[in-house]
């Protein structure tokens, strides 16, 4: 089982962090425990992917506004973790 945050010091890059929530997600995705369309899935993946093109860049763009997407209790779970790593 992986753990999905919160799990980083204060000292962890941003980067790092939000490239182990990428890669968490992405990996929830294929073995189908998030779907892929969902609202929450849609944009914290595009924002996660933002983020990791630009890694001179102290924010996550857009906002994390869209963890209040979520919809499933683990859904909710990862947005909570995010809203505390990142």
């Amino acid at each position: 089982m992986n753990t999905i945050g919160p799990k980083y010091s204060t000292s962890d890059p941003k980067s790092l962090i939000a490239s182990d929530f990428y890669r968490n997600l992405k990996l929830l995705e294929i073995v189908g425990t998030l779907k892929a369309n969902s609202p929450f899935f849609v944009a914290a993946i595009a924002s996660l992917e933002s983020y990791l093109k630009s890694p001179g860049s102290n924010k996550l763009s857009p906002p994390l506004d869209y963890l209040n997407k979520a919809s499933t209790g683990l859904e909710s779970e990862i947005a909570a973790a995010m809203r505390l790593s990142l």
